[in-house]
């Protein structure tokens, strides 16, 4: 069977969240889903899942953010991406994500950032800027700084960057907590 990437529908919410605790082995990640999911400052999302056959089998969330200071920008963080174990490895990872990015750019937004494994998402064009920014609303440990990575998707790259330059970025509620930021 072929997998095909797909915006999520709403009777998705429950493969989902299971796709996330199947891939985390946890709780924390699907609850974040399920909480941004129903955060109205999360809105507009972008929300791509992977299908086999039916089958949800990746997800991968942008939820909206806010640049201080910088309202015309539109900034979105990349969290979480999951992919169920048994589908891991066959770059379904890549695809949902690629699909989210596109998503994305046909929307207008600007700019996408993400906390992510820094050898995975520089093949997406990704790169850390810290310490000039955009800056995470909360620091991330000195041992994860080169996680925190920005992706400029307008057609002004150059100019969004010098924008955002040290600004500060907020997120919606869910992704706030403190312990999304630290280490492992």
């Amino acid at each position: 069977m072929t997998v095909r990437t797909r915006c999520a529908a709403v009777t998705d919410t429950a493969a989902i969240l299971e796709v996330h605790r199947a891939a985390f082995g946890s709780d924390i990640e699907p609850r974040l889903v399920a909480d941004l999911l129903r955060a109205p400052e999360a809105h507009p999302l972008v929300s791509v899942v992977a299908d086999d056959g039916g089958i949800v089998v990746a997800h991968v969330l942008l939820t909206t953010g806010l640049a201080p200071g910088h309202p015309d920008v539109r900034v979105q963080l990349l969290a979480p991406l999951a992919v169920l174990p048994s589908h891991q490895g066959r770059g379904i990872g890549t695809q949902v994500t690629q699909a989210a990015l596109q998503e994305a750019r046909e929307a207008g937004v600007d700019c996408v950032c993400v906390l992510g494994h820094p050898s995975y998402y520089p093949r997406f064009g990704f790169a850390p800027l810290l310490p000039h920014g955009p800056l995470p609303l909360i620091d991330p440990a000195p041992e994860h700084t080169d996680a925190w990575m920005t992706l400029f998707l307008g057609d002004d790259p150059q100019s969004t960057g010098s924008t955002l330059e040290g600004a500060r970025l907020t997120w919606a509620g869910p992704l706030r907590s403190p312990e999304l930021w630290g280490p492992d």
